[in-house]
């Protein structure tokens, strides 16, 4: 389930169906998405926006665990 911010989902009016894992998956893919547009296509600028810019290492802890978990040819 992806991490979501009160204010994240006050704004975008979804309440309660936040606890269905297929609406909360949406809402953080098109949340980062946002973030993504905003930071020009830079993932690591996103990922800071993302996660509110608090822990400067959230990046790197994001393409660590990719590099964990998803196989090398979908790495690019």
């Amino acid at each position: 389930i992806v991490e979501t911010f009160p204010e994240a989902v006050e704004k975008l009016k979804y309440p309660t169906y936040l606890l269905d894992p297929e609406v909360n998956l949406e809402f953080g893919c098109r949340f980062f998405a946002r973030k993504l547009a905003q930071s020009v296509g830079d993932t690591q600028r996103a990922l800071l926006r993302y996660n509110g810019g608090g822990d400067r290492a959230y990046p790197d802890k994001v393409f660590a665990a990719m590099r964990k978990y998803v196989h090398p040819e979908r790495m690019g």
